[in-house]
């Protein structure tokens, strides 16, 4: 065990403004990052010969569990998250773990920090919100599997000047999720016919329908088949 070696690390991590406490080889550390529960960021760093361990031992999952409507859901949202994340975080379902030479700390607290922060600025939602935002993970993963780029939220601009905001851009395809609401599917269809007359438009149009109402999607999904290519959420899902 390298004492000294400890002393620094704790003093170093002081020094970002962190409340530290040492236990023989651990260090327990404390962030300013704050949950919506009113739960801190806790987690703890431990020394194995010539590597670091950084790990919260589930505290943090516990803390995003109250901070959210539905606690069900939030180790599918850390796992999405980390997906998008390029670091070396490791998360098995209840603790996240990163195991770095000790020439890495610097990147392994900025990567456990990123994350963090992430997290707690992850503003509770209605069930209605975070159930639309894991649908739109399930279609993120099965683009993924089926284009070589994926882009969130693509603006582009339609032949009237209107900017329109399209949930994906996945290769040279415009993609939407659709409610089968009346409403929703007049302001799509005015979206796409915007976007397609653009001079040189090379977007194909893609359209996701929530098909939990088999009966209404059905009704909806054929006026928007005279658009774009329509996929019942189901389909995405099964094969996500």
């Amino acid at each position: 065990m390298d004492w000294g070696y400890n002393m620094n690390l704790f003093k170093e991590i002081e020094t970002l403004g962190f409340n530290t406490r040492q236990f023989e080889d651990t260090i327990c550390v404390t962030t300013p990052q704050t949950f919506a529960s009113g739960d801190p960021v806790s987690f703890y760093i431990l020394r194995q010969h010539e590597q670091l361990i950084l790990d919260d031992y589930g505290v943090n999952l516990h803390s995003l569990e109250l901070s959210l409507p539905n606690p069900g859901q939030s180790k599918k949202i850390i796992s999405n998250i980390l997906s998008k994340f390029d670091n070396k975080i490791e998360f098995n379902g209840y603790n996240f773990f990163r195991r770095a030479e000790v020439f890495e700390k610097t990147d392994a607290l900025a990567e456990f920090l990123s994350l963090f922060s992430y997290l707690t600025n992850y503003k509770p939602k209605t069930t209605v919100e975070i159930n639309r935002d894991l649908i739109l993970e399930d279609i993120f993963s099965y683009l993924k599997k089926n284009h070589d780029e994926v882009t969130y939220d693509y603006h582009i601009n339609g032949i009237s000047g209107s900017e329109y905001v399209f949930d994906f851009l996945a290769d040279d395809v415009l993609l939407d999720f659709t409610s089968s609401h009346h409403s929703a599917t007049g302001s799509l269809l005015r979206k796409i016919h915007d976007v397609h007359n653009l001079v040189q438009s090379d977007y194909k149009f893609e359209v996701v329908i929530d098909d939990r109402n088999n009966k209404k999607s059905i009704q909806e999904a054929k006026i928007l088949s005279s658009v774009a290519k329509v996929v019942p959420l189901s389909n995405i899902q099964t094969a996500a």
